[in-house]
């Protein structure tokens, strides 16, 4: 790690779970860039899109399934993280984009982020 600050992005959909609670990891682990930059863009594709819960979906035959709903969002955050404060990162591999990444293990309290951005996500028109 060659600067005391990182970088993690998430949907605009938890601004105000992170604002109370600081970073939650999935598996309890948080996933970091050294700019601000890399962060949005290795996260951008998988946080555009993504979960919001269920729906029930009715089949022609009159079934009912339950579906993802897939929400898609124009905006990122990307949160500035104080390195100095948060405990060891480790070196980490982003597979998806081939991109360099830090692995945090555990949460990181609201008062270790320093800032937040919010980056427009240019999506494919359909």
């Amino acid at each position: 790690m060659s600067n005391f600050f990182m970088y993690h992005a998430a949907p605009v959909c938890v601004r105000q779970d992170i604002e109370e609670e600081g970073l939650r990891g999935f598996a309890d682990e948080i996933y970091a860039a050294e700019t601000a930059e890399e962060a949005f863009a290795f996260m951008a594709l998988r946080l555009t899109y993504h979960h919001h819960g269920s729906i029930d979906l009715q089949l022609p035959s009159g079934d009912t399934v339950l579906v993802p709903d897939i929400v898609e969002h124009g905006e990122l955050d990307v949160w500035e993280i104080d390195a100095r404060r948060t405990g060891k990162w480790l070196p980490s591999t982003d597979h998806l984009v081939d991109a360099r990444a830090w692995r945090h293990e555990g949460s990181i309290a609201r008062r270790h982020l320093v800032s937040r951005t919010t980056m427009r996500v240019d999506l494919p028109v359909s």
